[in-house]
């Protein structure tokens, strides 16, 4: 997976409130991130180095962050929305390119306080309470490379690399 992450402020921010919301509810705790691509293909030293090259192509993005949704999908059970601006969508097409990838679930960008798999009516008290925590936006700064452990929810660190820069 390629996840783009916050910088430290937002990061610090959004921790805040994923912990507490993993805490409360007893779900897995997560790591703020936004998914820009899904299941890659090719060698791990491959997939490093495309990291790198998409990273050092990239400025840090404004992602503006809308709304509350949610699915009934564990990896998006609810989550806060993120507007498709032209950055994140360069973000998005320059991945693409660079792991000559696409997402057959196309591009919804989002960042998910919590996976869990429950139902609408359990829902509503947890949206109603993060509702008031939606940061407005956040700058997302960095790029990180994480394996599918084959277990939900853990998802090791490959590599991470800073946007305008090629080291880690």
């Amino acid at each position: 997976y390629l996840w783009l992450m916050p910088d430290s402020k937002s990061r610090k921010n959004l921790k805040q409130i994923t912990d507490s919301v993993s805490r409360q509810f007893k779900t897995i705790p997560i790591e703020p991130h936004l998914t820009l691509l899904l299941r890659l293909q090719g060698t791990e030293k491959n997939l490093v180095e495309k990291t790198r090259q998409l990273a050092g192509s990239l400025l840090p993005i404004r992602a503006r962050l809308e709304k509350i949704g949610e699915l009934q999908d564990k990896a998006r059970c609810i989550f806060w929305k993120a507007k498709i601006s032209e950055e994140l969508q360069n973000a998005r097409n320059q991945a693409e390119r660079v792991f000559e990838a696409t997402d057959a679930r196309g591009f919804m960008p989002h960042i998910t306080p919590m996976y869990a798999e429950i139902g609408s009516r359990q829902k509503k008290p947890i949206i109603a309470q993060i509702q008031q925590l939606v940061p407005k936006e956040c700058v997302l700064d960095s790029v990180w490379l994480v394996k599918d452990s084959g277990k939900f929810g853990v998802w090791p660190k490959t590599a991470a690399f800073r946007f305008g820069t090629t080291k880690k």
